[in-house]
C-alpha cells in the first residue's frame, strides 16, 4: 500500500458516516488500485459497485479514466481513491497492539510447526533405520 493510500485510510477511518460495505470497496481500491465496477462487485460481491457513487460524493474515490470494456463494448469507469482530496499531512496510523500480538502469535506458530515438523523427520529417519 503507499504511502497516498495510508494516508486516505487514515482519513477514511475517522469518518462516522462509513459502513462496512464502503469501508470494503475503498480498501480494496487502495490496496489494489483502480478499477471497474464489474471488477469490485465480482471480488466483493454483487452490490460493491452500488458503493462507489456514495464515497465520490463523500470525495474519497473518483473516476480516473473511462475505456470500452472488452466484454460488452459499452464505455466503463475505472475508478480510484481520490488523492487530490487527501491532506498530506496526516501521520501514518500506528500498528495497533493487538495486530502486533497477532504477528507475535504467528511467529511463534511457525517455530512450532517447525520444531514438530523437524520431530516427525526424526522419527521417519529412525524407522527407516530398523527397516
Amino acid at each position: 500500500m503507499n504511502i497516498n493510500s495510508r494516508i486516505a485510510w487514515h482519513k477514511f477511518k475517522e469518518d462516522k458516516r462509513l459502513t462496512k460495505a464502503r469501508k470494503e470497496v475503498f480498501l480494496w481500491l487502495c490496496i489494489n488500485g483502480a478499477a471497474t465496477a464489474r471488477t469490485l462487485d465480482e471480488k466483493l460481491g454483487d452490490s460493491a459497485h452500488k458503493r462507489l457513487s456514495e464515497l465520490e460524493r463523500m470525495r474519497f474515490v473518483k473516476v480516473v479514466k473511462n475505456v470500452i470494456c472488452p466484454t460488452t463494448g459499452h464505455q466503463v469507469a475505472y475508478w480510484d481513491v481520490d488523492k487530490d482530496a487527501i491532506p498530506v499531512d496526516l501521520p501514518r496510523p500506528a500498528k495497533s497492539k493487538q495486530a502486533e500480538r497477532i504477528q507475535e502469535l504467528e511467529a511463534e506458530v511457525a517455530a512450532l510447526r517447525a520444531r514438530v515438523w523437524e520431530l516427525e523427520a526424526g522419527q521417519r529417519a529412525g524407522q527407516l533405520t530398523f527397516l
